[in-house]
């Protein structure tokens, strides 16, 4: 019975990574990013070849003569305020962990006893 679990859990196809990564991004509140993100994908999937090189070196071009710099600086400001939102919401809980954890302790000393908890 393992060993078929075990097999069935190494069996990992492309549709189960895009099933995979399309639940997180739900979860993560980026689904909207991930569906463009498909639709790019799938578009230079059906060019053809020489037109990917074309597009390919359109864009290097435009990096080159600074006029696509604008939309580079969007995306690493989209980048650094994700980042910076994942860290403020990080550094927030664990204040919050910390100051319900110090209550409870304070609680403990002034009735003299465990209060009861809500979660129970």
């Amino acid at each position: 019975m393992a060993k078929q679990q075990q097999q069935r859990q190494l069996k990992i196809g492309m549709w189960t990574a895009i099933r995979d990564i399309a639940n997180h991004s739900i979860n993560k509140g980026q689904f909207p990013f991930f569906i463009v993100g498909l639709i790019v994908i799938y578009m230079i999937y059906r060019m053809p070849s020489e037109e990917v090189s074309k597009l390919v070196f359109r864009i290097l071009e435009k990096v080159v003569d600074f006029s696509i710099v604008g939309y580079i600086l969007a995306g690493f400001t989209a980048i650094g305020w994700s980042v910076h939102a994942k860290l403020q919401r990080r550094n927030i809980t664990n204040g919050m962990r910390r100051l319900s954890n110090e209550r409870n302790k304070w609680q403990e000393t002034a009735l003299g006893k465990k209060p009861p908890s809500s979660e129970e």
